[in-house]
C-alpha cells in the first residue's frame, strides 16, 4: 500500500469515529464495541503509516547510496589505467572507457552495441568465441594472456599484444563481464631485449681468448664457454651433470684442490701450472684465476674460473675477429631499427588533393587532430594551420607539394625533402614520397604519400658514426696493445722450442721471464676490460672493513719482486682505522697506479705511497717523479683510451686510470690527480673509514 492510500484510509476512519462520537451514527449502526475496534484499527493504521514512512525513507536512502555507488563504479571504470570494456552474455559491447578509445582508435559510438570480435584479429576469433562460450557456462575472475600470446585489433588494422583480466557480474539483465585490457608492447620489447642481451653475453664470452666457467659450491658446472667445453670435450647436454673432479680427473683435481678450498673460503686465487691439452695432449702453460661468487651476506655460492692458455696466440687473434664481427652485427642491428621507424602516411581522396587524410603518426608529426584535413590545397576554413612547409627557406606552394604533384601529373613524386616550421618556432625535417592513385578507368582519383621525420634519423646517423669511431679506436688500441706481448711470447716460445737445449740457464730464464711478464700484461688488460664490463653492467661491489695498510704492503711487495731496482717509499700510520671497501678491487686500484708510476718514472727514481686519515675518509696517494701532467689534462686522463701527448711514446692501453676511478667511485669514494711538488704526478683516491661497530677488518 502506498503512503497516500494509507493516509486516505486513516482520514475515513477518523471521520467515522467523529460521527460515532457526535451521536450521529450511520444508517446501519455498529455494535456497541465498534468504536473501540475502530479506535484500535486507527492506531494500528497510524503505526503502520509511521513504519511505512520510515521504510520509504530507508528505501530512498538505499536508492541514493546505490546510485552513488553506481556512479563511483562508473567513475572508476572511466578512470581505469587500463582499457576497460563491459560486454553482455552475447559478447556485445555495453560500455568502454577513454583508454579503450586511445588503445584501439575507435570512438564510443563506433563500438557500443558491436560484437567484441571487432577488437580481435581474424586468426584468433574462432578460438576466442569458444572460450567465451565456456566462460558463460562457468564465469569467474581470471587472467588471459599470461602464458600465451593475445592480440587486440586496432581500427587502423594494426595489432597490439595484450593481457586481459576478466571480472564477471550477475545483474538483473543477466551476466555482464568487465574486461581490463593491458597493452604489453613495452614488456614484450623488454623481454626481447633481455634475450638479446643474454645471447650477446654468450657471444662475448664465447669470443674471449680464455676458458671461462662457473661452478657452484658443490663443484657442479653451471656454465662453460665454448673454449672451456672444447678444451675438456664437454657436451652441452651433459654440462649440468658434470663435476670438477670428474672432468679434471682424480690426479689433476688433487693438485688444484688446495686452490679450490681457498676460493670456497672467499679468496680470489691466481696460480699457474703446467698441463696437457685434454684433447690433443700438447703441453701447455695455464694461467688460472678463481673468483668467488659471494651472496649479499658474504656466503660463497660458487666461483668463476678464468683460464688463459699463454702458449696459443691464435686464440687472441680469433677473439679480435669475433669482437669485430660482433660490433658489426650491433651496427647492423641499429640500421635494422632505422628500417622499422614509423612513418607518416596520408591519402588524398580527390584528384586535386584538396582533402588529405593523415594517419596517426602523420597527424602527430604535423600536430593536427587525426580527423583533420592535412591538405594545404584545402578550401579556406578547412586548411590546416599552425605550420608552414618550406624548402631552402622559401615556403612551398601547395600545388608543388608531393601529393598534389603526384595527383596532378599522374607520376610519382620521389625523394622530396622539406622543412615543416611551426608557429612556435620549432621545425622538423621531412623526407617524403607520393604516388598517384587510379580508378578502374585509369584516371587519377587521388594520391598516397609517405613521410618520415628525418631529424631523428640524422641524429641516429651521427650516433652511428660516433659508435663506429669508438669501435675503430677500440679495435686499433686492442690490436696495438696485444700485438707487442703476443710477439714477445711467440718469439721467446719459438726460441725455447727450437734452441732450448742449447741455451744456458740465464738465457732460458730470461726467455721464460719475458713470457711470464708479457702474460701478466695480457692478463692485466683482460682484467681491466672485465672490470669495465662488470661496472657497465651495473654490478655492485660488496664492501667490508679492510686494513688498507696491509693491502698497501702486499701490493708494494709484489711490485718490488717484479721490479727489484725500483724503490718504493711507504708513508702510513699502522694504527689507522680500517676502510670500507673490497680487498680485491682496492688491490687492483693500487696495482694499476703502481704500474702506471713504474711506466712513467725515470730509472732509480723512487715511488712514494702515502696513506693518511682525513676526517671520516682515508686518502691513498701514489706519487711518481715523471714528466708530469698538464693542468688541463688532470681530468681528461681518466677518460677511457686517452693518451697524453707527453707520454704518447710509452706503451699503454689507456684504460688503467679509467678502471681505477670507476672502481673507487663504485666503492663510495673519489679519485683525482694533481701535480707533485718537485715534478711528477700524484694520483690520490679516498675511501670511507669504517665505523666503530663495522666489525673486524680483513685484508
Amino acid at each position: 500500500m502506498q503512503t497516500n492510500e494509507l493516509d486516505g484510509a486513516i482520514r475515513a476512519l477518523e471521520q467515522h469515529q467523529r460521527a460515532l462520537a457526535g451521536g450521529s451514527p450511520p444508517a446501519a449502526a455498529p455494535p456497541a464495541t465498534e468504536s473501540q475496534h475502530l479506535a484500535r484499527a486507527l492506531r494500528q493504521l497510524r503505526a503502520a503509516r509511521r513504519e511505512l514512512t520510515q521504510l520509504d525513507a530507508s528505501v530512498r536512502s538505499m536508492r541514493d547510496a546505490l546510485e552513488k555507488e553506481r556512479q563511483r563504479n562508473l567513475d572508476l571504470f572511466e578512470a581505469a589505467a587500463d582499457a576497460a570494456i563491459r560486454v553482455d552474455e552475447g559478447a556485445r559491447i555495453l560500455a568502454i572507457n577513454r583508454r579503450t578509445e586511445q588503445m584501439f582508435g575507435y570512438g564510443r559510438d563506433e563500438l557500443i552495441g558491436r560484437h567484441i570480435g571487432v577488437l580481435i584479429p581474424e586468426r584468433f576469433r574462432a578460438a576466442q568465441e569458444h572460450k567465451l562460450g565456456t566462460y558463460v557456462l562457468a564465469p569467474g575472475e581470471r587472467a588471459m594472456g599470461a602464458e600465451l600470446e593475445l592480440y587486440g585489433l586496432r581500427k587502423d588494422g594494426t595489432e597490439v599484444p595484450v593481457e586481459i583480466s576478466i571480472i564477471p557480474e550477475q545483474t538483473s539483465e543477466g551476466l555482464v563481464t568487465t574486461g581490463l585490457i593491458r597493452n604489453i608492447t613495452k614488456r614484450q620489447q623488454a623481454a626481447q631485449q633481455a634475450a638479446r642481451q643474454a645471447d650477446l653475453l654468450r657471444l662475448v664470452t664465447d669470443s674471449l681468448p680464455a676458458l671461462i666457467a662457473y661452478l657452484n659450491f658443490d663443484l657442479c658446472y653451471g656454465f662453460a664457454n665454448r673454449s672451456y667445453r672444447e678444451w675438456f670435450a664437454l657436451p652441452d647436454c651433459e654440462l649440468g651433470e658434470c663435476t670438477m673432479p670428474q672432468v679434471l680427473g682424480p690426479r689433476v683435481f688433487a693438485q688444484i684442490e688446495p686452490f679450490v678450498k681457498r676460493v670456497l673460503r672467499g679468496e680470489t686465487v691466481t696460480f699457474e701450472r703446467d698441463a696437457r691439452h685434454y684433447r690433443t695432449g700438447d703441453p701447455t702453460v695455464l694461467h688460472i684465476t678463481y673468483v668467488p661468487d659471494a651472496g649479499a651476506q658474504g656466503e660463497v655460492r660458487g666461483f668463476f674460473v678464468l683460464v688463459h692458455d699463454v702458449t696459443e696466440s691464435k686464440r687472441a687473434e680469433e677473439a679480435l675477429r669475433e669482437t669485430t664481427r660482433e660490433l658489426e652485427h650491433r651496427v647492423a642491428d641499429l640500421e635494422t631499427l632505422l628500417d622499422l621507424v614509423p612513418v607518416g602516411v596520408a591519402i588524398a581522396d580527390d584528384a586535386s588533393a584538396s582533402a588529405i587524410r593523415p594517419n596517426r603518426e602523420f597527424a602527430r608529426m604535423l600536430r593536427l587532430p587525426q580527423d583533420a584535413n592535412a591538405s594545404k590545397s584545402a578550401p579556406e576554413g578547412e586548411r590546416p594551420e599552425g605550420f608552414r612547409v618550406m624548402s631552402g627557406g622559401v615556403e612551398i606552394d601547395a600545388a608543388a607539394m608531393p601529393m598534389q604533384t603526384a595527383a596532378r601529373t599522374g607520376q610519382p613524386a620521389l625523394r622530396r625533402q622539406m622543412d615543416v616550421v611551426f608557429d612556435d618556432g620549432t621545425s622538423m625535417s621531412l623526407y617524403g614520397q607520393a604516388a598517384p592513385l587510379f580508378d578502374a578507368d585509369g584516371r587519377v582519383r587521388g594520391a598516397i604519400g609517405a613521410f618520415s621525420d628525418v631529424s631523428d634519423m640524422r641524429r641516429i646517423e651521427d650516433e652511428l658514426r660516433a659508435a663506429n669511431a669508438v669501435k675503430d679506436e677500440f679495435l686499433g688500441l686492442v690490436s696495438h696493445e696485444l700485438k707487442t706481448p703476443i710477439t714477445t711470447i711467440l718469439g721467446n716460445a719459438e726460441v725455447l722450442r727450437k734452441r732450448g737445449m742449447l741455451l744456458d740457464e740465464d738465457d732460458r730464464s730470461g726467455a721464460l721471464g719475458d713470457i711470464h711478464d708479457e702474460a701478466q700484461r695480457l692478463n692485466a688488460i683482460v682484467e681491466n676490460l672485465l672490470v669495465l664490463a662488470r661496472l657497465e653492467a651495473g654490478q655492485r661491489i660488496e664492501r667490508e672493513p679492510v686494513l688498507i695498510q696491509r693491502i698497501v704492503d702486499r701490493v708494494a711487495e709484489r711490485h718490488t719482486r717484479s721490479f727489484p731496482d725500483r724503490l718504493i717509499k711507504l708513508h702510513r700510520d699502522d694504527t689507522m682505522a680500517p676502510i670500507v671497501g673490497s680487498t680485491m678491487y682496492v688491490e687492483q686500484i693500487l696495482a694499476n697506479l703502481l704500474s702506471n708510476a713504474e711506466k712513467y718514472s725515470p730509472a732509480h727514481a723512487p715511488i712514494d705511497i702515502t696513506v693518511a686519515t682525513a676526517g671520516e675518509r682515508a686518502d691513498v696517494s701514489v706519487c711518481d717523479r715523471g714528466v708530469g701532467i698538464a693542468t688541463d689534462e688532470l681530468e681528461t686522463i681518466f677518460t677511457a683510451f686517452y693518451r697524453s701527448p707527453r707520454t704518447a711514446a710509452q706503451q699503454g692501453f689507456g684504460i688503467g686510470l679509467t678502471v681505477c676511478k670507476r672502481l673507487v667511485e663504485a666503492q663510495g669514494g673519489r679519485m683525482w690527480a694533481s701535480p707533485r711538488d718537485g715534478g711528477g704526478t700524484s694520483f690520490t683516491f679516498s675511501l670511507p673509514v669504517a665505523s666503530d661497530d663495522a666489525g673486524a677488518a680483513g685484508a
